[in-house]
Parts: C-alpha cells; structure tokens; sequence
C-alpha cells in the first residue's frame, strides 16, 4: 500500500513537472497581436525614406502591404511556406543603391494577391517588402526573420527560410 501511494505522488510530480514545463515555454512566448505589432512597428521604424508612403498590416489573418497609392498586395499568413531576409544592391547608372528586402513565397501563386484601386486583381508569385539599410544597423534581419516564422506558426502554418544556393 505504501510503494503504491509512493509511486502515485512520483508519477504526480511528473506530471505537474510537465505541465510546468510546458506552460513556461507558452507563456513567455509572444502572442499574435504582439508579433504584428512588433513587426508593423519596425517595419514602420525602417521604411526607406522614399518609400513613407508604404505600409504593412495585418487584415483577418492575412499580411496586407502597399508600396503603390495604385494597389496593395496581400497574403494568407498561415500559407507562407518560405522567408528571405536580405540584402539586396542594384547598380544601375546612378551608382550602387541598396536595401534589405523581406520576401515572403507561398506553395503556389494562387495564395499571393495584387489588388488594385480599379478592382482588377493579379495573382504574383511573392511580396516584397523594402526596408532601409538602418535595417541592418540595427541587427533586426534575424529577429524578423524569428518573428515572421513565430507568427506563420501562430497561424497554423509552417515555413522555412529561403537561402541562397551559393
């Protein structure tokens, strides 16, 4: 009677142990609007200077982003599949210019929507969203990159980053 008593409280303790463990880890973990927010705001924090006209929101589970007064792009969190973080450079006549893109790729282009203001809507293969060097001064590339896949998880989804073969 008392080995059996004995190994009920041990298997208890267990248990509780578990639960703890468990409820630590989602607890600390951020929520939803807390990501967004987060991303929104550093987004915000690191528009190029000629693009303050953008923006990024977050719309009944989809990422919603505008680059153009002509249309906005959008696409359900939960259906990215890939993330690139990265530097980008374009030398064209003028000289060297570069940015940090964040990409976001989707299974198929079906899932990925240009809408523009006339109504016409274009389905494209991903959404580019252009952030300023501060971008990299600031060490976010990594963070971003954390939060989006936190989120895409949040939202029942599951991506990968995409890297570069080479």
């Amino acid at each position: 009677m008392f080995i059996n008593t004995k190994l009920k409280s041990m298997k208890d303790k267990i248990f509780f142990l578990i639960i703890f463990l468990l409820s630590v880890n989602f607890f600390n973990s951020q929520t939803k609007d807390e990501t967004q927010k987060w991303i929104k705001e550093t987004y915000e924090k690191h528009r190029r200077p000629e693009n303050l006209k953008n923006w990024v929101e977050f719309v009944n589970g989809e990422l919603v982003y505008s680059s153009s007064p002509r249309y906005f792009e959008r696409i359900k969190i939960s259906d990215i599949n890939k993330i690139s973080v990265k530097k980008d450079l374009l030398n064209d006549s003028l000289g060297k210019l570069s940015w940090y893109s964040i990409k976001l790729f989707c299974k198929n282009t079906d899932c990925v929507k240009r809408e523009y203001v006339d109504g016409k809507t274009d389905k494209i293969e991903e959404i580019s969203i252009i952030l300023d060097l501060s971008f990299e001064e600031d060490g976010l590339s990594k963070r971003m990159e954390k939060a989006l896949l936190h989120l895409i998880k949040l939202y029942g989804g599951n991506a990968s980053l995409k890297k570069e073969t080479f």
